[in-house]
């Protein structure tokens, strides 16, 4: 405790963002109807200032974040969960090590309390696309009109990819 936690002087310059290890409980657990806290296990030391804003909670709950050197920490405000709702968590690539360097990818985070999740997804890949830009992709349901809500948004990695997870049997657009 001694010690200020930052990045390792000297060896070769750090490129790479930081990549997820690990999350507890796993991604996709069901029947979780009491939640103390989410952990995410990075492999390097996180910019704890590139973090709240990163986090997103669907549908909403209050939250706190703690960032503690390789790991976030979302501490739910009220452990107890509704009945049979699906929450979604999401981790923008914009997390960050104290070198600046960005996830590649982001992640979503799907839990239940109920006893299943949906196991539909749609992913793809945009094309001409610029990979230092900050791109997302809405996903609703189809026709299309002017009174559509959005379903899912997600943000497209660095390779253009994106991913649409845990969905229900559909239409969409």
């Amino acid at each position: 405790s001694c010690a200020a936690q930052g990045p390792a002087m000297g060896g070769p310059e750090d490129l790479e963002g930081p990549a997820i290890i690990n999350i507890l409980p796993d991604n996709g657990s069901t029947n979780l109807n009491h939640l103390d806290k989410i952990e995410i296990f990075f492999n390097e030391l996180i910019d704890p200032l590139s973090v709240r804003a990163a986090v997103k909670v669907y549908p909403s709950f209050d939250y706190k974040i703690k960032t503690r050197g390789k790991k976030i920490i979302i501490i739910p405000q009220k452990s107890i969960l509704n009945d049979n709702e699906i929450y979604r968590i999401s981790l923008s690539k914009t997390i960050r090590d104290y070198r600046g360097n960005g996830m590649t990818s982001p992640l979503n985070i799907v839990y239940s309390s109920g006893n299943n999740i949906p196991q539909k997804y749609i992913s793809g890949t945009f094309v001409n696309f610029d990979n230092k830009a900050y791109y997302t992709a809405g996903l609703f349901h189809y026709p299309v009109s002017d009174s559509s809500n959005l379903i899912q948004l997600v943000e497209i990695s660095n390779q253009g990819n994106f991913l649409f997870s845990y969905l229900d049997s559909g239409v969409y657009s």
